[in-house]
């Protein structure tokens, strides 16, 4: 009897700044990734700055990773050091930034037209709230679903290089490392 030869799988490391990444990453994770080929796991560190979040994802992921990928999507608003990034590319994170943050992002996919990059944080979060969250404070996989169906992210992917980095991870393809702010 013949051996039937399965795909190995492929397994991914995800560790996001906050809860409102955790459930956007989660989202794009059931849009993209197969789930039988690709396996996601999501952490977040609950904020702070990138040295504690990229430290505090070493301690979850271990050193001796059984992941073929390692991500960490963070903000841009707090600088990554040098050293940061050095350490990062060491322990096999590949980083992807959100500039200014991940609600720079959300306005970029909602209102192509706008350089949302230049905005501050807080601007982009008040902005993203006021127009696209006013009757909630929590950040949920229904709103995802309403705001950011697939045909919209696809439609906006080529011009949102960390999204489609993002989204080219979750589908399997992992052949970069380098930091993306």
């Amino acid at each position: 009897m013949a051996k039937i030869l399965l795909p190995q799988r492929i397994s991914i490391f995800g560790f996001v700044e906050g809860e409102v990444e955790e459930v956007f990453v989660k989202y794009l994770k059931s849009l993209y990734s197969p789930p039988r080929q690709i396996h996601v796991r999501v952490y977040t560190a609950g904020g702070k700055g990138p040295s504690y979040i990229l430290n505090k994802a070493h301690r979850i992921r271990g050193g001796d990773s059984q992941y073929q990928h390692s991500f960490i999507l963070l903000d841009t608003d707090v600088a990554w050091s040098s050293s940061m990034m050095k350490t990062a590319k060491a322990r096999s994170f590949e980083l992807i930034g959100n500039t200014p943050c991940v609600e720079s992002i959300f306005l970029t996919v909602l209102r192509p037209g706008t350089d949302y990059s230049l905005k501050s944080s807080a601007e982009c979060k008040r902005e993203f709230k006021k127009n696209h969250m006013p009757r909630s404070n929590v950040f949920a996989l229904g709103d995802c679903q309403r705001l950011f169906p697939k045909s919209l992210l696809d439609s906006r992917l080529s011009r949102i290089p960390p999204l489609e980095r993002l989204i080219n991870i979750l589908q399997g393809g992992l052949s970069s490392t380098r930091p993306s702010p």
